[in-house]
């Protein structure tokens, strides 16, 4: 991957578009506890394990998917419908923030399964496992 990940750039943009996976992710950065882009010493900081998190980014996005489905689902889905699922919801973003915080957005997750104008956001630990789903509006 050519290194897009320039800080300067994530500074002034407040995000950077890339590809991982075989798919183009927007990655952000955000101070401890807060929404707010990161400045340039909190970016150059986290960079090291956003480059590990996009290296592996398809086992991250296999993790948060699967968990987002266990989430959400209702228990009288298919195997098929689970199988789609897996396959066709992808991940729109990630952001990486200061305190081991990683958060994979899916903000085209689709009417099929969420209301228009909201998307659901795995949240991991440390340790890159998924903990809990929030939904963003």
């Amino acid at each position: 991957m050519p290194d897009t990940l320039d800080p300067d750039r994530i500074v002034a943009e407040r995000y950077v578009t890339v590809r991982a996976a075989g798919q183009e992710l927007s990655v952000t950065f955000a101070p401890f506890g807060s929404t707010v882009p990161a400045d340039r010493e909190t970016v150059v900081r986290l960079l090291p394990r956003a480059r590990t998190l996009l290296a592996d980014f398809a086992a991250v996005r296999e993790r948060a998917t699967e968990y987002l489905w266990d989430w959400g689902a209702e228990g009288e889905e298919t195997e098929e419908e689970k199988a789609a699922f897996l396959r066709d919801v992808l991940p729109s973003a990630l952001t990486v923030a200061d305190g081991a915080g990683t958060e994979v957005h899916y903000e085209n997750i689709g009417e099929e399964y969420m209301l228009d104008g909201y998307w659901p956001v795995v949240h991991h630990d440390a340790g890159l496992n998924p903990v809990r789903v929030t939904v963003e509006a």
